[in-house]
């Protein structure tokens, strides 16, 4: 029997595996995917010399103390993004270029909607659950707290394109406002980090924080895990092989819209099936392009457009290698050259897509969707609850974070958190 299982090898079940590891316990770490990451994947571009973020890749160390503290215990180096050269704006319908995003009629109208963004964020205290907080009346669609604070015109356009799309992988409906709120609380309430975070970068790649939290663990890879099941004494595992392994108690790791796919006995409380049901938000599509003719160096922000965002990440000899989000799987098919390349031409019209790349994180089993963005509504109705150990059962997965959900800093403050549960269960 082993002290600890985990179930799932992404950085939050990788934290809490080594964490306990190191305080002398068993730990077997059980992962379905036949890598270790979970919803971050440094890897190679088939056919290109390069590597690239596949997933989650931004940071912002200076207001994430977890991950820095993880950088700094791995010796890892941190370089800014490169800065672009050539700009293009699509809002209002229209494609502009230039250094500023709106108009100079429409600055004031954002510079106000800055403004009442940072005294809404000014009410969370941040390291604090929200649920705590009294905050329900900001747990509302993110479009609809536009709405009660008349932001319109392209001021709204680029709230929702930056501020929903691009930062949680969903659209203004169907993101909670709170949850948009908190990243401006925990960047010190200020909205401009939000704008610089996605500059940087791990120098050599997630993979160097993942492995080296991974070194001398004992992790069984392709090991999808189908069952649950507990008593007061142990816990026993089953996966799809139908091999059992039993240990004191059991870390869940996995990504919160996958729970409901593992057979829990006892069955997990109602908050927790419930917020299975509802499943988080974020379904981002996230492409790689290999492309000629595009400006040196570009980026581009727009909304309804196939992607909100588009940059070039590499320069290269034989061309530019660039990565664009988009949340409307109506709007653009990653699987699809035309797609593709028409929705890199919104913002390039002379670009020559030559190859391009996606992992599909929605169509996994094992992800079933992208990074954290929680539905109006469930930080206040199921947040808590979905932290909560269930006996001897303990959850850790960046979609529980108290602060950075979704960030490899909210997995890795996750994967430490879930000491205290299992020191509860095991001291005792």
């Amino acid at each position: 029997m082993y002290d600890v299982i985990v179930i799932g090898a992404g950085i939050a079940g990788l934290t809490a595996a080594r964490d306990q590891r190191d305080a002398g316990r068993s730990v077997l770490v059980l992962e379905a995917r036949d890598r270790i990451g979970g919803r971050t994947h440094y890897g190679e571009l088939a056919g290109l010399d390069q590597r690239v973020e596949f997933g989650g890749g931004w940071v912002v160390p200076a207001c994430q103390p977890h991950l820095a503290r993880e950088a700094e215990r791995y010796g890892l180096s941190y370089e800014k993004g490169p800065i672009p050269e050539h700009l293009a704006w699509h809002f209002d319908g229209t494609t502009r270029r230039g250094q500023a995003p709106l108009s100079a009629d429409d600055l004031p109208l954002f510079e106000r909607a800055m403004s009442l963004l940072v005294a809404a964020a000014g009410r969370i205290e941040w390291g604090r659950p929200f649920e705590e907080q009294g905050l329900a009346d900001l747990d509302i669609p993110f479009a609809r707290w536009l709405d009660d604070n008349d932001i319109t015109g392209a001021t709204r356009e680029l709230c929702c394109s930056y501020g929903a799309a691009v930062c949680f992988g969903a659209g203004p409906d169907e993101v909670s406002a709170l949850h948009v709120l908190s990243w401006t609380a925990g960047f010190g309430n200020r909205p401009w980090p939000l704008f610089a975070g996605p500059m940087i970068r791990l120098a050599d790649g997630t993979a160097s924080l993942y492995d080296a939290i991974a070194d001398g663990l004992d992790i069984r890879l392709s090991t999808p895990v189908t069952c649950v099941a507990q008593d007061d004494d142990s816990a026993t595992v089953t996966t799809e092989d139908g091999a059992t392994h039993t240990a004191r108690a059991v870390v869940v790791a996995v990504p919160l819209n996958t729970w409901a796919d593992i057979d829990f006995h006892p069955a997990l409380s109602a908050g927790k099936q419930q917020f299975t049901m509802e499943r988080l938000a974020g379904h981002d599509i996230k492409i790689w392009a290999h492309v000629r003719n595009a400006p040196r160096y570009f980026a581009g922000l727009g909304w309804n457009t196939p992607l909100e965002w588009l940059t070039t990440e590499f320069e290269r000899p034989d061309g530019s290698i660039m990565v664009g989000f988009g949340h409307d799987e109506k709007l653009i098919d990653p699987t699809d050259r035309d797609s593709v390349t028409r929705a890199i031409r919104t913002f390039v019209p002379e670009a020559e897509v030559v190859a391009w790349w996606s992992e599909d994180w929605n169509g996994n089993p094992y992800s079933a969707g992208t990074w954290t963005a929680f539905r109006p509504g469930q930080i206040t109705r199921l947040a808590a609850n979905s932290r909560t150990p269930e006996g001897r059962l303990v959850f850790a997965t960046a979609d529980v974070a108290v602060g950075f959900s979704g960030w490899m800093d909210g997995a890795i403050e996750s994967g430490t958190t879930a000491t205290g549960a299992l020191s509860a269960i095991l001291d005792t």
